[in-house]
């Protein structure tokens, strides 16, 4: 038993009664957070301590937007949340290389993956992609550390944002009003310029473009065909999987 299951081996919640740590399925220790699965649609987020936003702050107030998973309960405080359990892969498992990966290699992750990304839509991603950056200005919340280990994609093909402890607040009065002067056409650009500028925490942290980039990643590795040469021709990649029964 760790030292933080011996401080907090019980946790007493109003809605969900007494939580026994050592009853729940261990998940994953983060910088932030300890997390323990409850069941199958609930997770609990024990802090460590290190986190910089208050977590169920920010899911309160972003409560509703895409990406971002239900909050059932917190603690006042803050020493714990219990959340949505998302059920998927996060984006380093399906998107394992910085750089196009040989074909073989592109072939495998098909095979491993493609029952999990096949719902995945690119277009309809792409709208979220603005509408969620939008309303977090709107909301005074910029998404920082969307790196590939804090996004999941579940079975469904929706993507979540699985850690926003590095979200980071800001009011400047200017940003909010100018985003209701930008023409609808131009909010997609306005947002993607701004996010590139705006994010203190790590200047060469773009969020936007991040996000947009794991769509395009998505969708040419698991939703875009492409041909595997073989002694017999070349062939459809989903054509050879299906025929090996993969």
């Amino acid at each position: 038993m760790s030292k933080l299951d011996e401080v907090l081996e019980v946790i007493r919640t109003k809605e969900h009664g007494d939580i026994l740590l050592s009853d729940c399925e261990y998940i994953g220790h983060g910088y932030a957070h300890t997390v323990y699965k409850i069941n199958e649609d609930k997770v609990i987020k024990v802090s460590n301590g290190k986190h910089t936003a208050n977590p169920s702050i920010v899911l309160k107030e972003l409560s509703g937007l895409p990406f971002i998973p239900e909050l059932f309960e917190a603690h006042e405080n803050d020493e714990w949340h219990i959340t949505q359990y998302v059920d998927g892969y996060d984006i380093v498992t399906l998107l394992p290389f910085r750089y196009t990966p040989p074909l073989y290699m592109k072939v495998e992750l098909r095979r491993r993956y493609r029952h999990v990304v096949k719902n995945f839509d690119n277009d309809a991603f792409l709208g979220e992609v603005t509408k969620f950056f939008k309303q977090c200005l709107e909301k005074s919340w910029i998404p920082n550390d969307l790196h590939a280990e804090n996004v999941m994609l579940d079975g469904q093909g929706k993507l979540w944002i699985i850690d926003i402890d590095q979200f980071e607040y800001f009011s400047p009065r200017k940003i909010l009003d100018d985003i209701g002067l930008v023409k609808e056409e131009h909010i997609g650009s306005y947002i993607k310029t701004l996010l590139n500028q705006q994010s203190s925490r790590n200047p060469r942290s773009k969020p936007f473009k991040t996000l947009i980039n794991y769509g395009k990643e998505l969708n040419e590795m698991y939703i875009e065909s492409f041909e595997v040469p073989t002694k017999w021709g070349s062939f459809p990649v989903d054509d050879l999987l299906d025929r090996a029964g993969q």
